[in-house]
């Protein structure tokens, strides 16, 4: 799915792209149900042209719907899941503006349960404890109980919080629309993390036992809907 994006610090635009991928669902009625998992894959940092590296924001969240998908397709759901990677999010959003234009356009919108969008889900803060949060509308509040249910019974360490006023991150692209969409973020990172959007968010600030716990708490959660 191409998609136009302003380049941040010039006139022009470039040319990238949204990465689609379709695991479609076991059962013959369900299948109509889609599920969306998916991330921002773009970087940005204080000087792009020369480095960029978005190693927490956000190849946290690609890479978490990478592993998501490799273990979804071992064990196919009954509902068929969508993985997306959107280009163009530090820009404003672009990419799914563009995914969810085009399927109000085609009228497959409908057929979406839930969006959920991954973004900066593992970081390194040594002096803070693991805690993650669910942002989403009050109106979609009900969403939040079969990740609150699975971090009840299965990942106690995990602080859930839950934020209803959605800002900042490509759910905010499908809410504006009406359809259902929660983003899972460590909690306050963007005020937090000293290397957000920064030449220095690079690989050593991932924190992989967190980034693996959120995996495991959405695919618990996701198995209670899919």
């Amino acid at each position: 799915m191409p998609v136009e994006v302003p380049a941040k610090r010039t006139l022009n635009t470039t040319r990238s792209n949204n990465i689609i991928t379709i695991l479609e669902g076991s059962n013959s009625t369900r299948k109509n149900d889609h599920y969306i998992v998916s991330a921002h894959y773009d970087s940005i940092s204080q000087n792009p042209e020369k480095k960029a590296p978005g190693a927490v924001d956000n190849a946290s969240g690609a890479a978490a719907v990478i592993e998501m998908a490799r273990l979804m397709a071992i064990n196919r759901p009954q509902s068929t899941v969508v993985f997306i990677f959107y280009t163009g999010e530090e820009q404003g959003y672009h990419g799914s503006k563009r995914y969810v234009n085009e399927a109000l356009a085609n009228e497959t919108s409908e057929a979406i349960r839930l969006a959920i969008i991954l973004d900066m889900i593992g970081c390194r803060d040594p002096g803070r404890p693991f805690s993650l949060t669910l942002e989403s509308e009050k109106k979609f509040e009900s969403l939040f109980r079969p990740f609150q249910t699975a971090r009840q019974d299965l990942f106690q360490k995990i602080n859930l919080n839950i934020d209803l006023k959605p800002w900042g991150s490509d759910h905010t692209s499908f809410l504006k629309v009406g359809i259902p969409a929660i983003l899972f973020i460590n909690t306050d990172v963007t005020d937090k993390y000293e290397h957000y959007h920064q030449e220095t968010d690079d690989i050593d600030q991932c924190n992989y036992d967190e980034g693996k716990a959120c995996i495991q708490l959405i695919l618990s959660g996701l198995a209670q809907l899919v």
